[in-house]
């Protein structure tokens, strides 16, 4: 009897890791019989009793007897697990040796990415502002390594991931398709020698990429998954101080663009020098152009075709961050409007603006405006913006704000949450789990 017509319905049982450690040793021998020549008939005979006792059991107790399930072949196994959420295969994978081999096996990503359901709401990844208030963790050897917080928008769980194999003044600078970017100088006059650690925080595989940048300003990445041959391609686009020697008006800096292509292992710049102010953190990639914010403008830079477009940016304050949401560019900055002159009908305003770039006519309209009962927190504040499936996460930098601001971009909502940070953060980036994507 094939195991689709005999349905089983169960509750939920939540097993310790103890028991599942214990489970995995009783039935490892069994497991190792049904990969062996008598496989097929260790499944017929595993298919015989479950059919029996989905008929007969009355209660979860039953179902799940050891003595019928240590019978479990290799690929129902597989099957099995490929269908837990990502956050569960990582917790797992510490059960057995087994497990923790199995978690990475090609078929078993194969497996996954082809039945598994779809990959559910985003990891939000953040470091904090310093390495005093942060991350480094001393192990027992005496060394240190950066440790990140995490927060799951699906479980509103949070933990640690760990990176043992960075420097210690390494920088998040983007994250794209399971993979994320930092950058570190292996220079002491932080000026040249800018190298950039691209890895998987899940599976820990990583690659060092040296580059011939320097004072880099903004780095975004543009991941392609080949879901056919489950292999990763990306590209990093690193925005850097051009090496110019010429006379320029004071804040105009020369900016130059370079990107590295993993496909070719190679770095060629991309497009001309462009003459500017500064660039704020942070970039978007919407519509085949990286979009980068200053404190007049956005500048974009088609990729393909290396060609630099202006858009002029709405009239925020002081503080303001791009971010891409339902495939529209978004801009989120305050905005201070005081009515000095107590005129009447005219009201003031100190808070939090978002914006949104009509595609037409590339002039930006509002959509959202912070309640009054919230802009006392963001009053005279920085912030950090980051978005997951269709909200926006707005972080106060300021220690005594114990809230978290999110706007909701389809519903045109907004609701406050307890802060899950301990330390003020420098900077959060949306981040998706994945097994399958390589460094």
């Amino acid at each position: 009897m094939a195991m689709a017509s005999s349905p089983i319905s169960m509750e939920e049982k939540h097993v310790t890791g103890s028991e599942l450690q214990q489970l995995c040793v009783e039935g490892e021998g069994m497991l190792q019989q049904a990969s062996n020549d008598d496989d097929e008939e260790c499944r017929v005979m595993f298919e015989r009793e479950l059919s029996f006792c989905s008929s007969r059991c009355r209660d979860v107790e039953d179902i799940m007897d050891d003595s019928l399930w240590k019978r479990l072949p290799e690929d129902l196994l597989e099957r099995v697990l490929a269908w837990l959420p990502l956050a569960s295969c990582v917790r797992f994978r510490s059960v057995c040796k087994r497990w923790y081999a199995m978690m990475y096996s090609q078929s078993f990503l194969e497996l996954r990415s082809k039945e598994a359901p779809v990959c559910g709401p985003s990891w939000l990844l953040s470091f904090g502002s310093s390495l005093s208030s942060q991350q480094l963790i001393h192990d027992v050897g005496g060394s240190s390594f950066l440790e990140g917080n995490v927060f799951d928008t699906s479980s509103n769980g949070c933990f640690k991931l760990q990176f043992p194999f960075l420097p210690q003044d390494s920088v998040l600078v983007a994250t794209a398709g399971g993979l994320v970017c930092f950058c570190c100088n292996t220079n002491e006059s932080h000026e040249t020698d800018v190298s950039f650690y691209v890895c998987n925080p899940i599976t820990k595989a990583w690659k060092l990429i040296p580059s011939q940048c320097s004072k880099v300003s903004v780095v975004a990445m543009l991941v392609n998954t080949e879901s056919s041959s489950f292999s990763t391609s990306y590209k990093l686009i690193v925005f850097c101080e051009a090496s110019t020697d010429r006379w320029l008006w004071m804040g105009i800096v020369d900016h130059a663009a370079k990107e590295y292509d993993s496909k070719l292992n190679r770095w060629k710049s991309i497009g001309g020098i462009y003459s500017g102010e500064q660039f704020r953190p942070g970039s978007v990639y919407c519509e085949g152009r990286v979009h980068l914010l200053s404190s007049e403008t956005v500048q974009a830079l088609d990729v393909q075709q290396g060609i630099w477009t202006d858009i002029q940016a709405p009239a925020y304050t002081s503080c303001a961050r791009l971010v891409e949401c339902q495939g529209r560019l978004l801009l989120v900055g305050d905005m201070v409007h005081l009515n000095v002159f107590q005129l009447p009908g005219v009201s003031s305003y100190i808070g939090v603006v978002i914006w949104e770039l009509d595609p037409d006519t590339q002039e930006w309209v509002e959509i959202g405006r912070m309640p009054e009962d919230m802009v006392e927190n963001f009053c005279c504040s920085s912030f950090c913006c980051v978005v997951s499936g269709g909200l926006i996460y707005i972080f106060p930098k300021l220690e005594r704000l114990q809230q978290i601001v999110v706007y909701d971009y389809l519903q045109q909502t907004w609701q406050q949450l307890q802060n899950w940070l301990k330390e003020l953060p420098s900077s959060v980036f949306c981040f998706e789990p994945r097994l399958d994507a390589s460094a």
